[in-house]
């Protein structure tokens, strides 16, 4: 008896240690891959503003989806570039400042400021000259360090209203 008694301690000691580390490496993987997309996102913000779309470009998959504020139609990367060309033409000195970012597992959401100068026609609006400073949210699905999904809301109605003043 004595020894069954040593036996079942035994047992429950090994199945509580292996259910540890379980849990470790289970929290560790999340870790890693919670850094990976910090770092992924990052990255993307450090490369935008230099306007090198091709080095940028590559943090993000070919079918990767970017939904803008309550489009129901995805865009891809490459629909978004004629965009992001017409931005830093007419802010030629357009920044991108985050000002908090969060990440929980693949996923991580941004808080950014954007500011900039008006020198050259934007859409419909003629250069003003005006300096613009706007905010936008973003969630950034990154899988296997690359961004495959992108959902933002910036503030638009604040920019126009910066423009005509």
């Amino acid at each position: 008896m004595k020894n069954l008694v040593v036996i079942m301690t035994l047992l429950v000691m090994f199945s509580c240690k292996e259910n540890t580390s379980v849990q470790s490496k289970d929290i560790a993987e999340k870790v890693n891959v919670r850094e990976q997309s910090l770092e992924v996102v990052t990255e993307f913000y450090n490369l935008i503003d230099t306007q090198n779309i091709e080095k940028y470009g590559q943090l993000f998959t070919e079918d990767c989806q970017i939904f803008f504020a309550s489009s129901k139609t995805p865009k891809t990367f490459k629909d978004v570039i004629p965009f992001v060309k017409e931005h830093y033409k007419a802010f030629p000195d357009y920044k991108h400042i985050v000002e908090a970012m969060y990440a929980d597992g693949e996923f991580v959401t941004v808080r950014v400021r954007y500011t900039g100068t008006h020198e050259a026609d934007f859409f419909e609006q003629k250069a003003s000259g005006n300096k613009v400073d706007y905010k936008g949210l973003f969630v950034f699905q990154v899988h296997d360090s690359k961004i495959i999904k992108v959902w933002a809301i910036e503030d638009d109605l604040g920019l126009r209203e910066q423009l005509n003043q």
